[in-house]
């Protein structure tokens, strides 16, 4: 790490990770620094980002859709309440987004599409007032911040947070009694449909300045300080409420942010020791003990020849990017029918963890090879919505989970767009209906579902993404991956 910093904060372009800000001690002096510093773990380099607008440490941090929002934090004895983001290279203040109170180590956690500020200092040093304030609001900017029911228990501080399936995570930390710190084990769920807080089952230790993140079906509590300064990692399984111990960090660290970027965890800096900086920087990934397997058409295929390669098809990245085995499934031409003739074969033999099913272009042409017009898809939508509840059903009573993706939109440039019904209608007016279909399948199934069509309905750049008007190209697939990683991985063991 160029300089060792603890209290900085910590967020991601989707890519890399961040590090802004953040305390380091010289000659014995405690020092704020406003620099900040990307590291890109493809690379393995770090790289100076654009310097904060002031000094700042120990404040929140959040990540949306490649920005990052910093609040509170202050310097030098100093508390703010103020606001900032990071967005195509430049900070800049929101004044409007300012927080109702001054907080100096808040914790914050995205959750719905808004993001939690948990708890903090009213005033540097005052753990007496630690705050059990919850306050939210949109990250699409349509409302301000509103309270939300207070943390039950002592006020406390360096505690674990976590956004784990749609509710909130509070972990450990520390209170001060009878002028004294004392450490907390005390774990605790929030629900914001019902905004109420219920307690879990404790922690196996009393730390504070631990990391809380969420890893697929679990809950990492990583580092942290008891009585002195720790390499454990806890796996906390919200469904059974029982903690195991994971494995443990190359070094005892302490006050580490732990921030997943595309199938990793990604660390830097932190406290080694008392007033000394930690130096390393770390990337983590689970041990490779699931089975994937991406079902469906030539999407989930990829390979064409001189346009892209196995290794460059979706499914090829999602197994490098989550470090499991994915097994690609995708077959060209298929439709619904053929997928259930042949998933006994192809899919359940494999005995997989998770199922990634994207279909339904061939179901919704009005076009047979050679090509010969139809006066209907050659699957209706109401029998692909059928067809898709069958193969649901299947893998789920195999004990597979199941991931429904929505099929890419085409263009113009598709082969035969000028033919039969394609010629007088719009391009996508079929596909659009099995879209509809596939949503109400998961919808009726209570299954997850990544909206694929969509996310790339609108774009520009479409043309690019797809080779011929229907098959996605080399950037095309990344997207694709990028896109299915973060469902994916909810879906691992």
């Amino acid at each position: 790490m160029p300089l060792a910093r603890a209290g900085y904060a910590a967020g991601t372009d989707g890519r890399r990770l961040l590090i802004a800000g953040g305390t380091y001690w010289e000659n014995g002096r405690k020092i704020w620094s406003g620099r900040t510093g990307w590291y890109d773990p493809a690379r393995d380099a770090w790289q100076p980002g654009p310097s904060l607008p002031f000094l700042l440490g120990d404040a929140a941090c959040a990540s949306f859709e490649g920005r990052v929002y910093v609040f509170g934090g202050g310097a030098g004895g100093g508390v703010t309440g103020g606001a900032l983001v990071l967005q195509d290279g430049t900070w800049r203040a929101l004044p409007e987004w300012s927080l109702p109170a001054p907080r100096l180590y808040p914790v914050a956690a995205v959750l719905d599409r808004r993001v939690y500020l948990v708890g903090g200092l009213p005033a540097a040093g005052d753990y007496a007032h630690a705050a059990a304030t919850v306050w939210s609001r949109s990250l699409d900017g349509q409302d301000g911040w509103r309270a939300h029911a207070p943390v039950p228990g002592p006020g406390r501080a360096h505690f674990g947070l976590a956004a784990w399936r749609g509710r909130l995570y509070l972990f450990g930390g520390m209170t001060e009694t009878g002028g004294r710190f004392v450490n907390l084990s005390g774990a605790l769920e929030y629900d914001p449909a019902g905004d109420r807080w219920r307690e879990l089952p404790g922690a196996p230790v009393a730390r504070r300045a631990w990391w809380a993140a969420p890893w697929r079906s679990r809950i990492l509590l990583l580092g942290g300080y008891s009585q002195d300064f720790s390499d454990e990692v806890y796996a906390f399984d919200p469904q059974s409420g029982r903690y195991t111990l994971a494995g443990k960090l190359p070094r005892p660290v302490a006050d580490a942010r732990f921030v997943p970027v595309r199938g990793q965890l990604l660390t830097a800096g932190g406290e080694s020791g008392m007033k000394i900086r930690a130096p390393w920087t770390w990337t983590g990934r689970a041990g490779a003990t699931a089975t994937v397997v991406a079902f469906g058409d030539s999407v989930p295929a990829g390979a064409r020849p001189g346009l892209v390669a196995p290794e460059q098809a979706y499914p090829a990245q999602l197994q490098s990017l989550l470090g499991v085995k994915v097994i690609n499934a995708g077959v060209g031409g298929n439709d619904t029918t053929h997928l259930l003739a042949r998933l006994d074969r192809d899919v359940l033999s494999h005995r997989p963890d998770a199922v990634v099913l994207m279909v339904g272009l061939n179901d919704a042409a009005y076009v047979d090879p050679g090509p010969v017009a139809r006066l209907s898809p050659r699957v209706p939508p109401e029998a692909f919505r059928r067809n898709l509840a069958a193969l649901a059903q299947r893998i789920r009573q195999a004990g597979a989970r199941v991931l429904l993706v929505t099929p890419n939109p085409m263009t113009r440039a598709y082969a035969y767009g000028r033919f039969g019904y394609y010629a007088t209608h719009d391009i996508n007016a079929s596909l659009e209906q099995h879209r509809a279909a596939m949503l109400a399948a998961a919808r009726d199934l209570r299954c997850p579902l990544v909206d694929l069509y969509a996310a790339w309905q609108d774009r520009r750049d479409l043309d690019r993404l797809l080779v011929d008007g229907i098959h996605p190209g080399v950037e095309g697939h990344a997207r694709i991956a990028d896109l299915l990683l973060p469902a994916v991985e909810e879906l691992l063991p």
